[in-house]
């Protein structure tokens, strides 16, 4: 059986409620301490140049 586009619409809409998280039980100082931490800038640019040297997105003219 064939879905409809208003069926597959129901279905992301269900799943999509049956993930997201709840705002009900958030610690404000646990959001604050993660706010106000420190980044390690390093490891961060190290981890994007690698994933930026093992994947080749790079597309030539008429692929674009």
């Amino acid at each position: 059986m064939a879905s409809n586009s208003a069926d597959r619409f129901k279905k992301r809409k269900r799943l999509k409620q049956s993930i997201t998280a709840s705002n009900t039980n958030i610690e404000e100082s646990v959001v604050n301490e993660f706010l106000n931490s420190d980044c390690d800038d390093e490891k961060v640019n190290s981890i994007y140049k690698k994933t930026e040297e093992f994947y080749d997105i790079s597309v030539s003219q008429n692929e674009a």
